[in-house]
């Protein structure tokens, strides 16, 4: 019940100072916490000139980072490629909210450019080429959610062909 009316006032002040409302920041950063409800891709392998179709939602905090790597296992470290890196929140225009669930849209190309859209606006270039050992390439599509120092992870099994 305290964490609802939280929310609820935190929403309440989100009309007045929107993201940037230091009120708004520390109920996000001291009593929010950021939890997955769901992830899903709706394929394990991707063929040059297909879209891969990403939904996820989170749950809890109110402002928090969206970020989907490719990696080469499950876990995210300095050899995998980042390819969207979103500001989640609640003001007017924020592509990605908690407790909506949200669509990620990535083309992948023969020319191993892999470009990902969320509401019809591009939000990152990528180039895999460097990435790729050989192909078919076996891959993680990752998708880590973080509030903070707090963050979560779900990894989904690609084949780049």
């Amino acid at each position: 019940m305290k964490r609802m009316l939280w929310v609820l006032v935190a929403l309440v002040m989100s009309a007045c100072g929107g993201n940037n409302d230091p009120v708004l920041n520390a109920v996000n950063d001291e009593i929010l916490d950021l939890e997955y409800e769901s992830f899903y891709v709706d394929r394990t392998d991707v063929y040059p000139g297909e879209t891969i179709w990403i939904e996820w939602r989170a749950e809890g905090a109110l402002y928090f980072d969206a970020r989907l790597y490719v990696s080469k296992d499950d876990r995210i470290d300095e050899a995998d490629v980042l390819v969207v890196d979103e500001d989640c929140g609640v003001e007017r225009g924020d592509h990605c909210t908690s407790d909506e669930y949200v669509d990620f849209f990535c083309h992948y190309q023969s020319d191993n450019s892999f470009t990902c859209r969320e509401d019809g606006e591009i939000l990152q270039r990528n180039n895999l080429t460097d990435f790729f050992d050989a192909l078919p390439q076996d891959a993680f599509l990752i998708l880590q959610l973080c509030n903070g120092n707090d963050c979560e992870r779900r990894s989904w099994p690609m084949l780049f062909r």
